[in-house]
C-alpha cells in the first residue's frame, strides 16, 4: 500500500533554532559530558591550586604564574564547551546564517524526503538516515557522519494530528534506528 506524501512548509525562526539547538545538546551521548566536564574541572582545579601555593610561598615571579595559565584557560575553554549554548550565541549564529529564516518544504514519502528552500532541492533516500529522533517539538533525521547534523521536521507544521501520525509511522518503519525522547 502506498502511503501519500507527507509535506510540511515552514519557515525556521530563531525560536525554534534555538530549541533545535538544546535538543541537539541533550541528545549528545552523556559519557562524552562527563568525561569533559571531569576534565574540565580537573584541568581547572589543578591551575587553581597551582596559583593558591605559589600565593601562599611568596612565589610572585612569572614562572609560577605562567605555570597556571594553561591548566586554567584549557579548563574555562572546556567547560565552556560542555556548558548550554547561551541566548546570544545562538541568536547570533542564526542571523548569520543563510540557511535559516526563510521558507522551507520538506516531503516525507515512501522512497526518503526532499527538501526543498531558496537555494533549490535536495532528495535524500532513507537509508541515507542514520537515526531519527522524535521530541515534543518534531522529528530530526540525522545524516550520517559526525551526528550533529540533521533534518528538522517541526510537529507545528504539519497541518493535523492525522499527519503527525503518518509522519511518526512512515519514519519508525524507514529509519532502523528511531527513538523517542521526552523533551
Amino acid at each position: 500500500m502506498e502511503i501519500d506524501p507527507i509535506t510540511c512548509e515552514y519557515q525556521f525562526t530563531e525560536q525554534e533554532y534555538i530549541r533545535t539547538k538544546i535538543l541537539g545538546r541533550r541528545l549528545a551521548p552523556a559519557y562524552l559530558k562527563i568525561l569533559f566536564m571531569i576534565l574540565a574541572f580537573g584541568l581547572l582545579g589543578l591551575g587553581l591550586k597551582d596559583f593558591y601555593w605559589g600565593l601562599r610561598e611568596g612565589n610572585y615571579d612569572f614562572a609560577t604564574y605562567f605555570s597556571v595559565v594553561p591548566g586554567l584557560a584549557l579548563g574555562i575553554f572546556l567547560a565552556c564547551r560542555i556548558l548550554p549554548h547561551r541566548f546570544f550565541c545562538s541568536s547570533r549564529d542564526f542571523r548569520k546564517s543563510h540557511l535559516f529564516n526563510r521558507p522551507m518544504s520538506v516531503t516525507l514519502s515512501e522512497e526518503g524526503y526532499k527538501v526543498v528552500d531558496d537555494d533549490g532541492t535536495s532528495t535524500m533516500k532513507w537509508q541515507s538516515v542514520t537515526h531519527a529522533v522524535e521530541s515534543k517539538e518534531g522529528f530530526a533525521l540525522y545524516f550520517p557522519g559526525d551526528g550533529k547534523h540533521f533534518i528538522w521536521v517541526p510537529k507545528h507544521a504539519l497541518l493535523r494530528q492525522r499527519e503527525v501520525e503518518r509522519s511518526r509511522e512512515l519514519i519508525r518503519q524507514r529509519v532502523r534506528n528511531f527513538r523517542l525522547v521526552p523533551y
